[in-house]
C-alpha cells in the first residue's frame, strides 16, 4: 500500500517571505507554484502513485482562513491527480487562532471550514475534535489520528501540545492486539525529541509523547509520521519508525541546513518495513528527486539487524565473488534487508565496512549506491 504524505503547507493569503505557496498563486509558471507542477510531475513519473493522501497540518498560515482553505484545496487537488482510496488530515498550530484575530473560539474556522476535514467521516471528525483522536479502519488500513493542538486556546492561556492521560487510557482501550493490518499514526507535533539544526530550541515537543509510543508499540504500529519541524528525520525507537516528514512549501528554518521542501510516497511492504521516496521542490525545476546527502531521495526503514555481521556478510559475498567491484543491486538481491536500513543504520554499516574490510561505496552511503568496491 502506498501513500503521499504532505506536511506543512502554510499556505498564505498572499505571496509572502516564508512559503513557496500563497490563496492568490497563479498556476503558471508551473515550476514556481508547488501545487501546479506537484500535478505536472505526477503525470510524468510513475513512481509518484498513492492509495492514500495524507497531510500533516499548517495548512495556513497564522491562522489565516484564506490560506487554510486553499491548503486544503490543494491537498483535494492531488487526491484528485493520484486517483486516492483516503483523503485524511490533521490540524497544526498555524490552524487554530490561537491569537483570537478572527474568532473568540481559536478552533472555530480549522473545525468548520471543510465537512471532509479531517476526514469524510462526519463522525470520526466529532471524535477528532471534541476526544483529542479518532481511529479510522478499513480492512487492510488502521490510521489514528491525534489532535495535538486540541489544548491550543489561546495566549496567555495554554498552547502547549499534549496527549493527556485519560486520552492514552482511551487509545489504548480501543486498539487491538494481533490485528493483520498496516496501522499508521499521524499527528502535526513530534512525538520525541526533534533539535533543529540551527539554534532553535526543540521546546514544542508532545507531552506524553513517549507514553503515545509506549502503547503504539504495544498494538505493532508500523510507522508514525508529523509534521512541524519543517527538516525532515527518520529515527527508530523502541520498534517503531518514526518519521518527520519535513514541508512542502514553508521554508522557514531551512535555510543554511542543506534540505528542501519535500513530499514523499512512502510504500509498505511488510509489517513494519517499508520504503519512502522523497521529493524536493525547485523555483526554477519544480519538484524532482535530487542525491541530497542530508535527506536522501529512497529510504528504507524496519530492517532489523546486526550491523557486524551484516558487514561481515557483505564481505563474505565480494570474497564469494572473488571481484573488486560490485553492482549495488545484485547485493540487494543476495542481501534484501539492504533495502530496509534507514540512513544512521546505513552510515554506522559504511564506518565497518570502510575501516574493517576496506569496502566503498559509490555513491556513498545513506545515498544508494550504484558500485561497491575494494581499495
Amino acid at each position: 500500500m502506498k501513500f503521499c504524505i504532505v506536511g506543512d503547507l502554510h499556505c498564505t493569503q498572499e505571496k509572502g517571505s516564508n512559503s513557496f505557496l500563497y490563496a492568490n498563486i497563479p498556476d503558471k509558471p508551473v515550476s514556481q507554484n508547488p501545487l501546479t507542477s506537484f500535478l505536472e510531475v505526477a503525470d510524468t513519473d510513475s513512481k509518484i502513485d498513492s492509495d492514500v493522501i495524507i497531510c500533516l497540518g499548517d495548512l495556513g498560515d497564522k491562522a489565516n482562513e484564506h490560506g487554510i482553505k486553499s491548503g486544503w484545496d490543494a491537498i483535494s487537488r492531488m487526491d484528485s491527480k493520484l486517483n486516492c482510496n483516503l483523503k485524511v488530515g490533521v490540524a497544526g498550530n498555524h490552524d487554530v487562532d490561537s491569537r483570537k484575530i478572527y474568532s473568540q473560539e481559536p478552533h472555530k474556522f480549522i473545525k468548520n471550514f471543510s465537512v471532509d476535514f479531517p476526514t469524510s467521516d462526519p463522525n470520526l471528525n466529532s471524535k477528532f475534535w471534541n476526544d483529542g483522536y479518532c481511529l479510522y479502519e478499513s480492512s487492510d488500513l488502521e490510521i489514528l489520528l491525534i489532535n495535538t493542538v486540541r489544548t491550543h486556546i489561546g495566549i496567555p492561556e495554554s498552547k502547549e501540545s499534549a496527549v493527556d492521560s485519560i486520552t492514552l487510557e482511551e487509545i489504548d482501550k480501543l486498539l487491538n492486539v494481533g490485528v493483520d493490518k498496516i496501522k499508521l499514526c499521524i499527528l502535526h507535533h513530534h512525538p520525541i525529541k526533534h533539535s533543529n539544526i540551527n539554534n532553535w530550541k526543540d521546546n514544542d515537543s508532545l507531552e506524553n509523547g513517549d507514553e503515545l509510543i509506549a502503547v503504539l508499540n504495544k498494538y505493532d504500529y508500523d510507522l508514525v509520521i508529523h509534521g512541524h519541524k519543517h527538516q525532515p528525520r527518520i529515527v527508530e525507537t523502541g520498534g517503531v519508525t518514526i518519521f518527520a516528514a519535513g514541508s512542502f512549501s514553508s521554508f522557514e528554518n531551512l535555510f543554511g541546513t542543506g534540505l528542501n521542501t519535500m513530499f514523499h510516497i512512502i510504500e509498505i511492504v511488510d509489517k513494519g518495513k517499508g520504503k519512502i521516496m522523497s521529493w524536493e521542490f525547485n523555483l526554477k525545476k519544480g519538484w524532482g528527486q535530487a542525491l541530497n546527502h542530508n535527506f536522501p531521495p529512497e529510504i528504507g526503514f524496519g530492517g532489523s539487524i546486526d550491523l557486524d555481521k551484516l558487514a561481515a556478510s557483505i564481505h563474505q559475498y565480494f570474497l564469494a565473488k572473488g571481484l573488486n567491484t560490485i553492482v549495488y543491486q545484485d547485493l540487494i538481491s543476495e542481501i534484501p534487508i539492504l533495502e530496509y536500513l534507514i540512513p544512521d543504520k546505513l552510515i554506522r554499516l559504511k564506518g565497518i565496512l570502510n575501516k574493517k574490510y576496506k569496502l566503498f561505496m559509490q555513491p556513498d552511503f545513506p545515498l544508494r549506491p550504484y558500485l561497491i568496491t575494494t581499495k
